[in-house]
């Protein structure tokens, strides 16, 4: 999985891209450092199912983004730009087939709490498959 996370990661800051620029390459897994400012993402992993063929093990799994930004419009803007940039992508994941995304999920932006601030989230979900060389 780190291998995965990696190639994600690299997508988004490894080149310059409308996502990684809108995001000031601040993409974090997990949670997000203490007080971030300006526009943000975290991704994280929701868990995986094997699907077992004859001679394979293959992983089904869903990856998610949660796109921060301090007013709506600038969070749909990410939540857009994070969309355009992953759905249909193909990552090059370490000792794996290449990796393709497609979307899942889209929830538009609503106001979330996150102490000690507010602000706007949307949430961008993508269906990928995996398999170990």
């Amino acid at each position: 999985m780190i291998a995965f996370f990696t190639a994600v990661y690299e997508h988004a800051t490894g080149s310059t891209n409308d996502f990684g620029t809108a995001i000031s390459n601040s993409l974090h897994y997990g949670h997000a450092q203490d007080n971030p400012t300006g526009s943000y993402a975290v991704v994280s992993g929701l868990p995986e199912v094997p699907a077992d063929t004859f001679d394979a093990t293959i992983n089904d799994g869903e990856i998610q983004f949660n796109c921060f930004a301090d007013d709506f419009e600038t969070c749909m803007d990410v939540a857009e730009k994070c969309l355009a940039r992953y759905d249909k992508a193909t990552l090059e994941v370490s000792g794996h087939y290449d990796v393709r995304l497609f979307r899942e999920l889209v929830t538009p932006p609503f106001k979330a709490d996150t102490e000690p601030k507010t602000e706007w989230q949307a949430v961008v979900t993508f269906r990928y498959m995996i398999q170990k060389i």
